[in-house]
C-alpha cells in the first residue's frame, strides 16, 4: 500500500508538469518544477522496482 502511494503521487505531478509545459511558455519556476518532477519520476521507478522485488 505504501509503495503504491509513493508511486502514484510523483506520476500525478509528472502529468501535471507535462500538461503545464504544453500550454505555458516555461519560466524559471516551471523549469525548477520540471526538474523536481524528473527527480520524482526516478523515485517512482525506484519504488516500483523495489515493489516488484518484494513481490
Amino acid at each position: 500500500m505504501n509503495i503504491e502511494t509513493q508511486a502514484v503521487a510523483p506520476a500525478l505531478f509528472f502529468v501535471i508538469a507535462k500538461i503545464r509545459s504544453l500550454f505555458l511558455i516555461p519560466t524559471n519556476e516551471d523549469r525548477k518544477f520540471g526538474y523536481l518532477t524528473f527527480l520524482s519520476s526516478l523515485m517512482m521507478k525506484d519504488a516500483i522496482i523495489k515493489g516488484r522485488i518484494r513481490l
